[in-house]
């Protein structure tokens, strides 16, 4: 399997265990941010603001650029707010 090398991953642990994840792309002059989670049991500890954190400074470190964007769901939602993101869009999901 092709490795990409612009989706770059990371994984927060806590006593051992992988609790958090987070990635970022560097594309059209701003750093995406995916798939941020944080196990339920670890929610609440400031595990998923370190580690969106973490993985954002290392992107700005090599991409020229301090801009980033996201998508969020509910569950990230007031976190992104506190980090100081702000809506600007909606994105809409329909299912059946």
């Amino acid at each position: 399997m092709e490795q990409r090398r612009d989706f770059v991953p990371w994984l927060a642990y806590a006593n051992g265990e992988p609790v958090a994840t987070a990635a970022t792309v560097v594309a059209a002059g701003a750093i995406g941010v995916y798939n941020v989670g944080t196990l339920p049991a670890y929610r609440g500890r400031g595990i998923g603001e370190a580690i969106v954190r973490y993985a954002v400074e290392r992107a700005r470190e090599g991409a020229g650029t301090g801009r980033t964007i996201l998508q969020a769901t509910s569950y990230g939602y007031d976190l992104y707010r506190k980090m100081g993101y702000r809506t600007v869009g909606q994105v809409l999901v329909f299912t059946s």
